[in-house]
């Protein structure tokens, strides 16, 4: 005779478990997709009804009347 193995089904509580530890891995999953495609505020400027991204602004110079400024070494 052949032996076979007897199936035992899964405790109530470990099915509870993997159905818990699913939809908060689910939860956590879509939360870091929204969080990924959404732009935070404070990437853009409002003006009058325009609305202008900062990342696309020139960087200012210093100005060169301005008395530099001292480097770490220098200090």
């Amino acid at each position: 005779m052949k032996d076979k193995s007897i199936k035992q089904p899964w405790p109530r509580s470990a099915k509870i478990t993997v159905w818990v530890l699913s939809i908060l891995l689910f939860l956590a999953s879509v939360y870091i997709a929204l969080d990924a495609t959404t732009v935070k505020s404070e990437d853009y400027i409002t003006d009058g009804g325009g609305i202008h991204r900062t990342d696309l602004f020139p960087l200012k110079l210093p100005d060169p009347k301005q008395d530099p400024t001292k480097t770490i070494r220098e200090l």
